[in-house]
């Protein structure tokens, strides 16, 4: 096939000159040239795509081993467990129209995947390493995805009630790597603190709270009953970041369509610590991860 594109290494110090019927006859087949010196020339090639960013949402009741959390399997364990596992059949993640245009205009490709999605940048390798995008983003730049039900019998599973609501009012469910970091949460989950439990508050199947410094999900509908109620609550002993009604922002104030439950948003501003995309230019290809807890305790 036709290449598009010549790079030609004019030597260390760029003396070398290219033929100009050499520059014609490529004129002449549609081929763009690109003589520099051989160091620049060399960088010039080497631009590959790289992750920019990836996230996984993870259906614990369907991960899970009986008492064993998903994180603890041996790795074996986690393969076979991973090799049954497609979220595409649970709920469906596309980008929102604007990001379709951010993405489109830096070149990047956004990818589903088993467990979540993936955007790929074109980015210039420097070693085995560490890489830099090819068209650095303004750090005011966000991506929003959003998150629609395919199949909702999952949230009968999971400690995460559908649908969200705030007030008796439609809720959506927001997973932010800015709030994450402002939060203190611990990377790579894109959960924030639970509310305080509150004995005014009705509280649905799965609403997950704390409370003197613990955390715990409400086994059935109650109101006024404390989370030492073994019956109605049971606590969360694992160090893992669920999502939770923290997380509930009214759907009038973000750019989701009617039928979508959560929108993932991802910023790239500087200052995110772990939650980053970017340490001094160079792409940290981070894994964000969205946790539902399975309801069995």
């Amino acid at each position: 096939a036709k290449p598009k594109v010549l790079v030609v290494g004019t030597g260390y110090a760029g003396q070398m000159q290219v033929p100009d019927s050499l520059r014609l006859d490529l004129e002449k087949q549609d081929i763009r040239l690109i003589a520099e010196n051989t160091r620049n020339a060399v960088e010039t090639i080497v631009i590959k795509y790289r992750k920019l960013f990836q996230v996984e949402v993870l259906l614990h009741h369907l991960l899970d081993e009986a008492g064993t959390l998903f994180d603890n399997l041996t790795a074996a364990a986690k393969i076979k467990k991973l090799g049954r596992y497609d979220l595409r059949r649970w709920m469906d993640i596309q980008p929102t129209v604007a990001t379709l245009g951010a993405l489109s205009g830096h070149g990047w490709v956004f990818k589903t995947t088993p467990t979540g999605f993936l955007i790929v940048a074109s980015a210039k390798v420097v070693s085995q390493v560490v890489s830099k995008p090819q068209n650095p983003p303004s750090e005011k730049l966000v991506l929003d995805f959003e998150m629609v039900v395919n199949d909702g019998s999952f949230g009968k599973f999971s400690a995460f009630p559908l649908p969200g609501k705030l007030g008796g009012q439609r809720a959506v469910y927001l997973f932010d790597n800015r709030d994450a970091s402002i939060d203190g949460a611990s990377f790579p989950d894109l959960a924030l603190t639970p509310l305080t439990f509150s004995l005014t508050t009705e509280y649905q199947p799965g609403d997950i709270v704390r409370n003197a410094g613990k955390r715990f999900f409400a086994r059935t509908k109650n109101l006024g009953i404390g989370t030492g109620d073994v019956a109605r609550w049971r606590e969360i002993t694992e160090s893992l970041g669920y999502a939770n009604a923290a997380q509930l922002s009214t759907g009038d104030t973000l750019p989701v369509s009617a039928g979508a439950f959560g929108l993932v948003r991802v910023h790239f501003s500087n200052g995110l610590a772990d939650f980053g995309l970017l340490e001094n230019g160079n792409l940290r290809s981070p894994v964000f991860k969205i946790r539902l807890k399975k309801m069995a305790a």
